[in-house]
């Protein structure tokens, strides 16, 4: 190959266990080997336990942890503030499940009132949030929320990265508090369910 020219092959592995595989475009030149591609694309890993408490979320986590390595830290913000408001929708409509049909109504009024205010929802909602997560002198979910607005309308890249991985990780505590939760209260039903005469 002449050493002033490139050249890009396509590779590609296969598991043996699996048969999955992946693509890769790698160029060749000047004595240097560089990946210019892959497919699928890289995906950040997550646990089984976050996958599941992000729920629909998931893909949304996804594109923030890899805005967040890349270094991107105003899109990190944005998706990880799209999961905190899919998180109080989510908390709002279990809420709203469990209201007598009086209290739904003003529920559904004060909610609908505070259409474009994410803080008051929060507020709404912050009832339904674990014990664990309530013992503190601030709301877990209207901290997350507040900071992720304030860096996305008024931070740049570098200021939010500084903030990112601190952020991330109440979001990941506040997620898998949640999960835990609402798993010990199926639980608990299930098993007076299950000791009745």
């Amino acid at each position: 190959m002449d050493e002033n020219r490139s050249k890009v092959l396509r590779i590609i592995y296969a598991c043996a266990d699996c048969r999955d595989g992946l693509h890769y475009l790698v160029r060749f030149g000047n004595a240097v080997a560089t990946k210019v591609g892959q497919f699928p694309a890289p995906r950040p890993i997550i646990s089984r336990e976050l996958e599941r408490a992000l729920g629909e979320s998931a893909s949304l986590y996804r594109k923030a942890s890899a805005c967040e390595a890349e270094g991107f830290g105003v899109g990190a913000f944005a998706y990880y503030r799209a999961v905190v408001e899919r998180l109080v929708e989510s908390l709002g409509s279990a809420k709203r499940a469990g209201l007598t049909e009086s209290e739904c109504v003003q529920f559904s009024t004060d909610w609908q009132a505070a259409e474009r205010d994410g803080s008051k929802r929060i507020q709404l909602v912050y009832d339904t949030l674990p014990d664990s997560l309530r013992e503190g002198v601030s709301n877990p979910l209207d901290y997350l929320y507040s900071s992720l607005s304030a860096g996305l309308h008024g931070g740049d890249d570098e200021a939010c990265m500084r903030e990112a991985e601190g952020l991330r990780e109440l979001l990941v505590t506040v997620l898998v508090e949640i999960q835990r939760a609402g798993d010990s209260r199926k639980a608990t039903e299930r098993a007076k369910a299950l000791m009745k005469p």
